[in-house]
């Protein structure tokens, strides 16, 4: 870590824009506890798919290694023959325990680490070689993680080994005696449970690491309050950036001038919890009904919100809170096309007014709206 001109402490969290840039020069989080777990987990998977191809091999070549073959005293080449056309027949198993462990580390790497290569991750630097530093990071935190957990694994490896071996010698002796494809099927079982016993192990080490790696990921990367103050100078200073927050804060503005409209609303129509939207009618100062608002999701439980706070009427439509969320605009009047059935509901809208005012029945919500067919079959969204 560079140390600041002022020696200002870097107690910030890093800013999105330096993530992304430590990113693009090849420092990510990466874990190498879990490189390694996953390497043994690929291992042992590689191990158990191919148990009965590995027995084979191996007793393969114990046979061949216990019969003695005239013809290789005659001719020197067929030794070597022999061993081509064995290595031909094997060579697709082989490689599929070589390279199979290797792609599946890279590639749950990459995924669960968030690693991204980048050729700026290889490039020299003179500063590793400098021994004041060097020495820092000898006696760093660091290097006392790492110290903790070679050594914690290497006990606990060695304890699971220690077990494995002082339990199942003397029994894996007996077996001298029995056939070689016995033999290896033993010996193959206490292998498996042996790895899959360290694996099992090493996952609190695994879990931890990964933790750590990110804790020490985000210090590395903490910036100091000058240098967060440079980087906003510098990123505001951007059209792009400007534009996107001018456009954000318009949205947010039309949001909040939005909900404060809906107090004036005469109904809202709603869709259960997809749709909501706003309503107003004044017959003497208006050409036809308004949309207020509209919305849907979140909002659309806002917009209900706020007009149960004003005791708006809602009123329940599957059709007709689609059609008027998908065509119409906030602020702009309903088209002639709906004016009928938004005629009903404000009916429906004034005879629930007398009621409040005069008791009795409350008035049913009306059904059955006429849309016109071109409406119900268009799929057209405004928003």
């Amino acid at each position: 870590m560079v140390r600041d001109d002022n020696n200002e402490e870097k107690t910030e969290s890093p800013t999105h824009h330096r993530l992304e840039r430590a990113k693009k020069e090849g420092n990510s989080r990466h874990s190498r506890e879990l490189n390694s777990f996953l390497i043994l987990i690929s291992f042992l998977i590689i191990f158990w798919i191919n148990k009965y191809n590995i027995v084979i091999l191996f007793e393969n070549i114990v046979r061949s290694s216990f019969v003695f073959d005239n013809s290789v005293t005659k001719d020197g080449h067929v030794f070597g023959s022999n061993s081509v056309l064995f290595l031909k027949a094997h060579v697709i198993s082989i490689l599929k325990i070589i390279f199979f462990p290797i792609f599946l580390t890279i590639l749950l790497s990459i995924i669960f680490s968030n690693s991204n290569f980048h050729i700026k991750s290889l490039k020299f630097s003179f500063s590793k070689l400098n021994p004041i530093s060097g020495l820092k990071r000898l006696f760093s935190i660091q290097i006392i993680v790492e110290l903790f957990k070679s050594i914690l694994k290497i006990l606990l490896v060695s304890y699971v080994v220690y077990f494995y071996v002082s339990h199942f010698f003397l029994r894996s002796l007996n077996f001298t005696s029995k056939s070689v494809l016995l033999s290896l099927k033993y010996s193959f079982s206490i292998i498996f449970s042996c790895i899959l016993t360290i694996l099992i192990m090493i996952i609190p080490i695994v879990v931890f690491d990964i933790f750590w790696e990110k804790y020490a990921y985000y210090k590395k990367l903490r910036m100091t309050r000058k240098e967060i103050l440079d980087e906003f100078k510098k990123t505001e200073g951007n059209p792009q950036i400007r534009s996107r927050i001018r456009q954000t804060m318009r949205a947010s503005m039309r949001r909040r001038i939005m909900l404060s409209s809906i107090s004036k609303s005469d109904v809202i129509v709603v869709n259960a919890t997809h749709y909501a939207i706003a309503l107003q009618y004044n017959e003497n100062s208006m050409i036809a009904p308004k949309v207020l608002a509209k919305g849907s999701g979140e909002l659309a439980l806002k917009i209900r919100e706020i007009g149960d706070k004003y005791s708006i009427p809602v009123l329940f439509s599957l059709s007709l809170a689609r059609v008027l969320y998908h065509y119409t605009d906030i602020g702009q009047y309903i088209p002639s096309t709906l004016y009928a059935a938004v005629a009903e509901v404000l009916t429906w809208v004034w005879k629930v007014r007398d009621w409040k005012k005069k008791g009795g029945t409350f008035p049913n919500q009306p059904h059955n709206f006429f849309i016109p067919l071109e409406l119900r079959t268009l799929k057209k969204d405004k928003n």
